[in-house]
């Protein structure tokens, strides 16, 4: 503790001479205790240690080097190996070729310095058959452009199938590779080595792949590698012949006037003046890496004579070379415990390529390729690297004894100076101290002194903390700052000029990190300056108004790159300083996106708008998202309002069939062809519906198409109806017969009553019956023919109804037997089961009929004139299963499973020129106008119009086969009407009134109805009957009115029947089948239809419903 009570002259001088006398006495000694350790220290424990870590800093030093080069190499043999097997699957293809090997040696921007060219080497005929030398050899100009060189492909150019390079690649397993020496390519004049790769496929080779390395290139990184920063020392390869593939300092490694002599060791060393025994031992060390390869193989008893051979008969090498190389070869398989020794091997020899000095020369091997990696460093920069270490070790040393000194002269200041000048010292030291450091007074003493010492560490403890805080919260703004991905820079509104930019500006502008982060951003605009209103509407000096503003423009970075930016302007204050706050966020990716959208998006628009058919899209709610135009000039609906709206509102026409879209829209399964139709007033149309839902991540719904198909239904229609009346005329010969047939049955059975009647006065009851009988059948049996000829040629909609397979085929083998040359016999085979499909009952028929029909002819007409007619005509039904092969060939397939119906005869058969032809319209093999070549190609057209598909099968001089599919249905099929057989009949009460214009009819319906117990009145025409309906006398409860009549018809009689009478019960009748008039009538109110000719039990079942 300090105390004021001793004065300034207490201390004499002789006290403060013994003081410093033993405090000098005392540095003394330890200064020589310091300098005795150190010279101890550095002599036999520093030195050895300091020795042995410079070796090992070399050592490593040079391993990175070989590590580096290596990684080059490896990247050059995957590239090569890359390339050998994409060759393997593109030999024969010389523009696939051309297109994907350029593209490989431009793969690494790092590597691209180093490739020279590359290209493939097919062995001879490989490529093309017709060519020896097919090569692809690419070579880098100095613009670093890739050219193809084809001159190796002349025919007075080398073979270079004969190659150093080439024949190793015979010899290589799949995936290695092999190194050439050094050479000068005779067309590109490139100095190279040649990185080879075998082209196998299945065992047989097929030629290499090359990846060739500038020498230059690759001289220049090695003379990047540097020892020491200084560049004193230096590094050079050498082949495994030694050739030089680097030399320092930019020494040629070659001779420029030769194509193929690169400078040895040999070659360099001699001439020198200081080549000693030394040199001699790092020649011996060179050549004694090549003996040890070949020594290698020869103790593992590899056999390398006939590798070698070959390799020297191949590529002209010398014997010594061929031996080497196949050597190299083999020893690459082993592993590295087999292999060459790869350790360092160190010799003390002149430096030829420094100062002639002597020098530590290190060798390593790179490994597969055994080059010689040669490292040196004179042995002044080694004995100055321990100098610098000793110094700095003496240097340390001499802090160890400042230390004890200072601490000395703290106790002796202690001691001596006065508490108030240490104070006073303290607060100067304070003035130019980092707040971080501890600003704190020491005193020890008991006064007023104290109070203020306390006061002010309290104090610097607070302004320390805050500094901390301040120097924190800085970092983390840096932090920020820098780590954005956005650019952001500070625009000072005085000057005019940026004064802060972060990391992400300066990459954005490929500006260097090191340069002066305040250059002008608006320097580098591609557009115009920020600043000129004519060009940018002033940004600037609206964002120095306050007004923020956001807009995107075209930059350029210092490469001259163009690329967009979307920038943020606003004012803002920094540092008291008024400024503009500005982010540029690079948008070149999104304005290549909206471009490339909007090309598509009117490329789509345009193909879509300017199709002839409807096109909407639709999502998952059935609401419009598209709207083409054919789909406005339809519906004079626009783009604008159709959007949003519900399908069904903006295009009615579809209302029936939600259900399909519906459903395509739940199942993701697509609507193809559906036809359906929609009548603008009195006029039917026919459309083609084709849904095609959407399942997308960010789109759902489903496109749907709509095609006009009316006139394409009716030249169907037309064809069809056409079709048909040319079976039926080719029926109507048989059908003749037939009718004639029948004719002779029901005029026999009168003539053998009238013979009854004539001959005996008392006539059998059971005679007339049998004959009466005989006229029946025959009468029901042409009435039956003539409802199935009406059914195949009437003209009729389309419908669809479950109908039993089997009944269809009877009702057309009937016709057929009718009408078939009897030589022809029809077998059939059908399951006992119910064989329902959903069809048109009519055109079903139509497709048996025809395929029956022409089995008939080629079973007859179609044979030759001394040939034998006649045949089997089969027809089978059974359930198939649908196989995946059926799929395949059958892609509309899409029900499981189906009814197979086979129509097979025995007739000439179809040759297999025209088998494609077959189901094309109005083709046909039949003489002329005996075919219309409408049959089978009607057949195709329904088949596929009721989901299913058909297959032939034919072979000449023995038959042909159809096999028509159809979906099965498991529908019970609609119930045929079958008339009563009684003939007592309930008496019926009312008046009738029968209006027809043939007399007989007229008789038999009176003489029917009449029997009924019913009142008839006959009229002969329309106008009659009407008069008749006027008269008051006559009160009809039914009238049954013929369709077709002269001075009146039918429909025209109804409709004043109706118009007057609207509740009188009018039933239709004709001889022909229900057709549109009939359904015009029906439609109008006609209480029923009967076809004519009916029998007594057919018109009663009909009267009964009325009466």
């Amino acid at each position: 503790m300090y105390r004021r009570k001793v004065g300034p002259s207490m201390f004499s001088l002789q006290k403060k001479y013994t003081i410093k006398k033993l405090i000098s006495f005392s540095f003394i000694a330890i200064a020589l205790v310091t300098i005795l350790a150190t010279y101890l220290t550095l002599r036999y424990m520093a030195l050895p240690v300091i020795k042995s870590g410079n070796e090992a800093y070399f050592q490593q030093y040079c391993d990175q080097v070989t590590l580096r080069i290596s990684k080059e190499l490896q990247a050059a043999e995957v590239l090569a190996t890359a390339m050998a097997s994409i060759s393997e699957s593109l030999m024969g293809d010389s523009m696939a070729v051309e297109q994907t090997l350029p593209p490989l040696l431009n793969s690494k921007r790092s590597f691209v310095n180093l490739v020279a060219g590359g290209g493939i080497w097919p062995e001879p005929y490989q490529f093309d058959t017709e060519k020896k030398k097919s090569s692809f050899f690419w070579g880098r100009q100095e613009n670093g452009e890739l050219k193809f060189y084809d001159d190796y492909n002349y025919e007075e150019s080398e073979d270079y199938h004969e190659k150093a390079w080439y024949v190793p690649g015979q010899f290589l397993p799949e995936g290695e590779c092999f190194w050439s020496q050094a050479y000068k390519d005779p067309y590109s004049h490139e100095t190279m080595v040649t990185c080879t790769a075998p082209i196998w496929k299945d065992d047989e080779f097929l030629g290499v792949a090359t990846v060739d390395i500038n020498l230059e290139g690759f001289a220049e990184f090695i003379s990047s590698q540097h020892i020491f920063n200084d560049g004193e020392g230096h590094i050079y390869v050498l082949d495994r012949n030694h050739q030089l593939l680097s030399c320092p300092h930019g020494m040629h490694f070659h001779d420029d006037l030769s194509e193929d002599v690169f400078h040895t060791v040999d070659d360099i060393l001699p001439l020198y003046e200081k080549w000693n025994k030394s040199s001699r031992e790092f020649h011996d060390q060179l050549m004694g890496i090549n003996q040890d390869i070949v020594s290698t193989v020869q103790k593992l008893n590899i056999k390398t004579d006939q590798t070698a051979s070959l390799l020297q008969k191949g590529s002209r090498l010398s014997a010594e070379d061929a031996l080497l190389t196949a050597s190299i070869l083999e020893v690459n398989k082993l592993d590295r415990k087999s292999g060459v020794d790869l350790g360092i091997k160190k010799v003390k020899m002149v430096d030829p390529f420094e100062t002639n000095d002597m020098s530590n020369v290190y060798i390593f091997l790179i490994p597969k390729t055994y080059w010689r990696i040669v490292a040196t460093v004179p042995l002044q920069r080694a004995e100055r690297v321990l100098n610098y270490i000793s110094r700095g070790l003496v240097f340390i040393f001499f802090i160890c004894l400042v230390f004890p000194l200072t601490a000395l002269f703290v106790f002796f200041n202690r001691l001596v100076l006065k508490p108030l000048q240490s104070l006073t010292n303290q607060l100067k030291l304070v003035e130019n101290t980092s707040f971080n450091d501890t600003l704190k007074l020491d005193y020890e003493g008991e006064n007023e002194l104290n109070t203020l010492v306390r006061v002010f560490n309290r104090r610097a403890d607070k302004l320390k903390a805050f500094v901390q805080e301040l120097e924190i919260s800085e970092a983390n703004y840096k932090a920020i700052f820098d780590g954005v991905n956005e650019g952001i820079f500070i625009h000072d509104m005085e000057s005019d000029s940026m004064i802060e930019a972060n990391q992400s500006l300066l990459d954005m502008y490929q500006i260097k990190s090191n340069m002066n982060r305040k250059f002008n951003l608006f320097d580098y605009s591609r557009t115009g300056s920020l600043s000129a209103p004519a060009h940018t509407n002033g940004y600037l000096e609206k964002a120095k108004r306050g007004e923020s503003q956001v807009f995107e423009w075209e930059m350029e970075d210092q490469n001259g790159r163009s690329f967009w930016v979307e920038v943020s302007l606003k004012k803002a204050e920094f540092s008291k300083r008024h400024c503009i706050l500005g982010v540029v966020r690079d948008i070149s990716i999104r304005k290549k996106a909206e471009l490339d959208n909007k090309h598509l998006k009117d490329y789509m628009y345009n193909i879509i708008n300017f199709m002839p058919s409807i096109i909407i899209g639709i999502d998952t709610k059935r609401n419009v998202t598209l709207w083409n135009r054919k789909a406005l000039e339809t519906t004079s609906l626009t783009y604008e309002y159709a959007v949003g709206q519900p399908v069904e509102k903006v295009l009615p026409m579809i209302k029936g069939q939600l259900i399909y879209i519906s459903n395509a829209l739940r199942h993701g399964y697509p609507v193809l062809d559906h036809r359906f139709v929609h009548n603008k007033g009195e006029i039917e149309q026919h459309y083609n519906l084709t849904v095609f839902p959407l399942s997308l991540p960010t789109i759902s719904g489903a496109v749907i198409r709509i095609d006009h198909i009316t006139e394409q239904v009716r030249n169907e229609q037309k064809l069809i109806q056409a079709q048909k009346m040319d079976t039926v005329g080719t029926l109507a010969g048989g059908l003749a017969h037939d009718f004639n047939n029948i004719l002779g049955g029901i005029t026999g059975s009168l003539s053998m009553l009238e013979l009854v009647f004539k001959s005996s006065p008392h006539v059998q009851v059971e005679d007339i019956k049998k004959y009466i009988s005989f006229i029946t059948t025959s009468t029901d049996r042409a009435k039956e023919m003539v409802n199935r000829l009406l059914t195949l040629s009437k003209k009729q909609k389309f419908t669809e109804e479950p109908v039993d397979i089997r009944q269809s085929i009877h009702n057309v083998v009937d016709i057929c037997k009718n009408s078939f040359d009897k030589s022809v016999r029809i077998e059939t085979d059908f399951p006992e089961e119910s064989v329902t499909a959903m069809v048109d009952p009519t055109q079903i028929e139509q497709v048996f009929l025809n395929l029956f029909v022409n089995a008939e002819h080629a079973m007859t007409h179609m044979r030759e004139k001394d040939e034998k007619w006649g045949g089997v005509l089969f027809v089978g039904i059974e359930k198939h299963t649908a196989e995946p092969d059926f799929k395949h060939r059958h892609s509309a397939v899409g029900h499981d499973p189906y009814w197979k119906i086979t129509v097979r005869d025995s007739g000439i058969g179809i040759s297999q020129e025209i088998m494609t032809y077959i189901f094309n319209p109005f083709f046909t093999t039949k003489e002329q106008n005996k075919g219309s070549g409408l049959g089978l190609s009607m057949v195709y057209n329904i088949v596929t119009q009721h989901k299913g598909v058909i297959d032939v099968k034919s072979e000449e001089g023995v038959g042909t086969t159809f096999e028509v599919y159809l979906p099965v249905v498991n529908l019970k099929p609609k119930a045929q009407s079958r008339a009563a057989n009684n003939t007592q009949f309930d008496r019926l009460e009312g008046k009738v009134l029968v209006v027809d214009d043939e007399e007989l009819i007229r008789e038999i319906a009176t003489e029917m109805m009449a029997s009924f117990g019913l009142e008839v009145v006959t009229a002969c025409h329309g106008r009659e009957a009407l008069d008749l309906l006027d008269q008051e006398d006559y009160q009809f409860d039914f009238v049954l009115l013929d369709m077709v009549m002269p001075v009146l018809s039918g429909m025209e009689t109804f409709r004043e029947i109706k118009k007057n009478k609207p509740d009188m019960v009018i039933v239709m009748s004709s001889g022909f089948k229900a057709d549109q008039r009939v359904e015009t009538v029906l439609q109008e109110g006609a209480d029923g239809f009967i076809q004519k000719p009916y029998n007594i039990r057919k018109l009663y079942q009909f009267c009964r419903q009325f009466f």
